[in-house]
C-alpha cells in the first residue's frame, strides 16, 4: 500500500523513473503477498500495479485489472468499493482499445457490484454515467439514455439538497451533456439543444468566482461548441447571432487557456466567427 501511495506521489511530481522503480517494488511486494493466498490487499496491489502498467502499456494493464478482479472474487473479505473500481478502469481501458462490448460488460459488471454493496445513489451515478456513455459507442442509445437518466435523478437530488457543492455541479453538467449527446444520436435535435443549453447554463454557475478555475472555463468553452454544433445541425438560421455569441466565447477561452484540441474543433466554425 505505502509502495502504491508513494507511487502516486511520484506521478504527480512527473518523475517517471521513480515511479517505475516504485512499480517494480509494488510488483516484487505482490508476488510475495501471493504466497499467503487470496487476500483484499493483493487484489488491491494488483489494482495499483495495473494503473501504474496501463499509463504506458493499456494492454498490460488490462491483464493485470483482470487478474485484480479475480483476486477480489477469490478474496473472502473483498471490498466491494475497490472492485468496482477495478472493474471501471478496466472497463475505460477496453473503451480507449475500441472493445466496446467487453468493456462495456465490465461497466455493467461493476454497476452490478455497487447496487449489491447499496453504495450511495451519487456515487452509483458515476458509474452510470461510465456505462451510459459505452452503450452509446455500442448504438444502443435507449438503454443509454435509461443510465443517463437515472444519474440524472440521483445528481439533481444531491444538488438539491446542497445546492453549492461544486462536485456535484459538475457532475450534473456532465450528466446533461451527455444526455444531449444521446438525443442528437437518436435524432432528436430539439432535445439534444434543450440539454445542452442546461448544462451550459451549470457550468455558467460553476465557472463564476469563487470556483473559477481553467478546468471549469474549459469545460463551459466545450460546452458553447457543443450547444453551436446541436444549433448548426438543427438549421437553426434564427440563432446567427447566437451562434456567433457562443463561438466568440469559446474562443475567447482558448486564447486565455490554450487547449489544442479546442483549438482544432474551433477550425470548422471560421466561417461564422
Amino acid at each position: 500500500s505505502l509502495y502504491a501511495e508513494a507511487a502516486r506521489v511520484q506521478i504527480s511530481g512527473k518523475d517517471a523513473a521513480a515511479t517505475a522503480q516504485l512499480t517494480h517494488k509494488l510488483d516484487a511486494a505482490a508476488t510475495a503477498l501471493n504466497r499467503f493466498g487470496p487476500s483484499t490487499f493483493l487484489a488491491n496491489a494488483y489494482s495499483e500495479i495495473a494503473f501504474f502498467r496501463s499509463r504506458k502499456d493499456r494492454q498490460a494493464g488490462i491483464e493485470a485489472y483482470r487478474k485484480a478482479v479475480a483476486e477480489f472474487d477469490r478474496s473472502q473479505d473483498s471490498d466491494p468499493t475497490q472492485k468496482a473500481y477495478a472493474l471501471k478502469r478496466w472497463g475505460a481501458l477496453l473503451l480507449v482499445e475500441n472493445r466496446v462490448d467487453e468493456g462495456a460488460a465490465r461497466y455493467l459488471d461493476a454497476l452490478k457490484t455497487e447496487r449489491a454493496s447499496k453504495a450511495s445513489p451519487l456515487d452509483i451515478s458515476f458509474t452510470l454515467s461510465d456505462l451510459g456513455f459505452a452503450l452509446r459507442r455500442q448504438g444502443r442509445i435507449t438503454e443509454a439514455l435509461s443510465y443517463h437518466n437515472e444519474a440524472l435523478e440521483s445528481r439533481e437530488a444531491a444538488h438539491k439538497k446542497d445546492p453549492n457543492d461544486v462536485r456535484v455541479m459538475n457532475s450534473l453538467a456532465n450528466t446533461w451533456n451527455n444526455l444531449a449527446w444521446a438525443h442528437a444520436d437518436s435524432g432528436v435535435i430539439d432535445k439534444a439543444i434543450e440539454a445542452e443549453r442546461r448544462s451550459v447554463s451549470i457550468w455558467e454557475r460553476s465557472s463564476r468566482p469563487p470556483h473559477d478555475t481553467p478546468f471549469t472555463k474549459q469545460k463551459l468553452a466545450w460546452g458553447r461548441l457543443f450547444l453551436a454544433h446541436f444549433l448548426l445541425r438543427a438549421e437553426a438560421k434564427a440563432e446567427l447571432s447566437e451562434l456567433r455569441q457562443l463561438l466568440s466565447s469559446v474562443r475567447q477561452t482558448q486564447e486565455q487557456n490554450p487547449d489544442p484540441v479546442l483549438a482544432r474543433e474551433l477550425i470548422p466554425y471560421a466561417g461564422i466567427l
